[in-house]
């Protein structure tokens, strides 16, 4: 069993511990399609997830301009007004 402590002695990774793959990264924003969809057959390797990222960090998942969501082997996305922000999207697998 693979077990890292950090130097207070706490267990902070294990064999346990669910590891995340990033597939790839969606650029969305002023200039792109108001939705579209993009496929991927890795999905169904594992748990797919995604998150979105505005300005370098990541925001609620729930955020009130962009709808992303993941059906199968493909990631869906819609803006949900006509202003469009610039949003990046981290797709992958845990």
């Amino acid at each position: 069993m693979l077990r890292v402590f950090d130097t207070a002695g706490n267990a902070i990774v294990d064999t346990n511990t669910p590891v995340a793959l990033v597939l790839g990264e969606l650029v969305v924003g002023s200039g792109s399609a108001q939705s579209g969809q993009i496929g991927d057959g890795r999905f169904s390797l594992g748990t797919p997830f995604w998150t979105v990222l505005e300005g370098g960090a990541s925001i609620s998942r729930t955020d009130d301009g962009l709808d992303v969501s993941i059906g199968g082997n493909t990631l869906s996305w819609s803006f949900r007004t006509a202003q469009r922000p610039y949003y990046r999207v981290l797709f992958g697998i845990r």
